[in-house]
């Protein structure tokens, strides 16, 4: 057998009742715990962390969906959603890492449409937002903050509503 470490605490994110999204990245020292889009702690790893192999949750919660992470894709990358389109409700989460002066997500339909593009340009410091169909572009908006920073990793969360697309970001 072995025994416990140190403890180590922190306030409490959750609170009864509320769902929560909790989010674990590991990085090569340490893991990045951020609840509810909130950064709560920085654990350093106390053995090498390429010896973990299970998942365990346990206690009085309900569990609505875990996600895995870690691979990295090649870009440009392409897939179909998995029931043929994007459902209202549905969440697109991306983690990445700008290198360059603009990357783009765009949500595409049949015939070659692009129902939401979604540009950040560092040179503009503007994310762009827009549409294109039957060959057209329909009239781009670039109100907002600009999040991004070259080098720095990024959350991104698409969520399909039944009127509007809505994006947040963890940073």
């Amino acid at each position: 057998g072995g025994a416990w470490g140190k403890e180590e605490r922190e306030s409490m994110p959750f609170k009864k009742g509320e769902a929560f999204d909790l989010r674990v990245r590991v990085h090569v020292d340490f893991m990045e715990i951020s609840c509810n889009g909130v950064k709560v702690h920085e654990y350093k790893h106390r053995m090498p962390f390429d010896q973990i192999e299970y998942l365990q949750i346990k206690g009085d919660c309900t569990l609505s969906g875990v996600h895995w992470g870690g691979r990295f894709y090649q870009v440009p990358w392409e897939t179909a959603f998995p029931d043929g389109h994007l459902k209202a409700g549905q969440k697109i989460a991306l983690y990445g890492i700008p290198k360059g002066d603009r990357w783009s997500l765009d949500l595409l339909g049949k015939g070659g449409d692009i129902l939401f593009h979604f540009n950040p340009r560092f040179k503009d410091k503007a994310i762009v937002r827009n549409s294109y169909k039957a060959g057209v572009w329909a009239k781009e908006e670039r109100e907002g903050p600009f999040p991004f920073q070259k080098e720095h990793g990024f959350d991104l969360v698409i969520e399909n509503e039944p009127y509007s697309i809505q994006n947040s970001r963890i940073f």
